[in-house]
């Protein structure tokens, strides 16, 4: 199996990312799901369960000026 990545992927990454795709497409019918789409839904997964993920902070309060 080749890689459509603009980087090379070892192949048992490229078959848990199709089988991660094909579960995103049986839990959401009707839905477009490519493998940009799947890799970027199953980093996130991954740097959340790592505890990784960057929290989103707020914008800072800006100040009424009177």
């Amino acid at each position: 199996m080749t890689s459509t990545y603009a980087f090379d992927l070892p192949v048992e990454l490229v078959e848990q990312l199709r089988r991660y795709r094909a579960r995103l497409a049986a839990e959401m019918p009707g839905v477009t799901v490519d493998d940009s789409v799947a890799l970027r839904l199953a980093l996130s997964r991954v740097l959340r369960e790592e505890g990784l993920a960057r929290r989103r902070t707020p914008p800072p309060k800006r100040r009424l000026l009177r």
